[in-house]
């Protein structure tokens, strides 16, 4: 696998953050006198809450810095974040409460709302839409196709591919979908969209040609871009597709009779997020 500069350092940027989220927290803190007190003299009782997220990447960031940090701690939570495998899971996990808080995008909220589900976004995670989309280079080349091609001609290329999607209904899905129709392609006659769930599933079906083209936001979008056999087709995170540059991507999310009925728990939650 070719490896860039700027992709070791992202990657790098993952493992250190992944180190500070196994750190155990201080044994000991120390009053404004610098007295050390154990502790366990401290207020320990603190209130759980269940996080889900719709999958593992550099989109949840704030979470993971929250947790690995200790901010979440900070303001007296304890947090258990799960990967759920897809925005609808989300949705079901809080919906269902299986669930107090979810993490996914705000183009999913904004749907479920629409059809009268009692859910709403409170805090946001990262405000730019950040899902890109990687295609093997041996498909571009045989369109024609690179990284400097107008956009209209890049979404074309998309027809008639197998594309990799997290699962239906989530904000990849309905990104492909969006990005397919503004070219009057059909995305369910004109390409194959294939659920492959968590990101782990996304490079090997690439590699192995089961899929040509899919959509996923980093690090999975630029493992498969920095690799010999993918190239970035379209680029969301820089803004490549105007309409959602500076649309806010992630949010957090909860019932909102919940936030009626919590909302210090929910102010909490958006402090240590603020500090991550």
């Amino acid at each position: 696998m070719k490896i860039t500069k700027k992709f070791a350092f992202m990657l790098m940027s993952g493992i250190l953050l992944l180190s500070a989220c196994g750190n155990a927290p201080s044994k000991t803190n120390s009053l404004p006198n610098n007295t050390p007190v154990s502790s366990s003299s401290l207020s320990t009782k603190k209130e759980k809450v269940t996080l889900v997220q719709s999958t593992a990447g550099f989109l949840f960031s704030a979470i993971y810095v929250a947790k690995g940090k200790g901010f979440f701690e900070e303001e007296g939570l304890d947090v258990e974040v799960t990967i759920a495998g897809g925005s609808p899971k989300v949705i079901s996990a809080v919906a269902g409460g299986g669930a107090q808080i979810g993490a996914t995008g705000l183009s999913v909220v904004m749907d479920v709302n629409g059809k009268g589900q009692n859910i709403q976004a409170f805090a946001s995670l990262i405000n730019q839409y950040a899902s890109n989309i990687v295609i093997r280079k041996d498909v571009a080349a045989k369109l024609g196709i690179n990284e400097n091609s107008p956009i209209d001609q890049k979404i074309k290329a998309l027809k008639g591919l197998s594309i990799g999607i997290n699962t239906p209904g989530s904000g990849n899905d309905k990104l492909v979908r969006y990005l397919l129709k503004s070219q009057n392609i059909n995305p369910d006659k004109d390409v194959n969209l294939v659920p492959l769930g968590n990101a782990e599933a996304f490079f090997p079906a690439f590699a192995n040609n089961q899929i040509q083209a899919f959509c996923f936001s980093s690090p999975t979008s630029d493992t498969a871009a920095s690799s010999d056999i993918g190239m970035m087709l379209i680029n969301l995170s820089k803004g490549e597709v105007k309409e959602l540059d500076g649309f806010s991507h992630s949010v957090l999310l909860a019932k909102q009779d919940f936030i009626a009925k919590n909302p210090e728990l929910v102010q909490k939650i958006t402090n240590a997020i603020g500090k991550a």
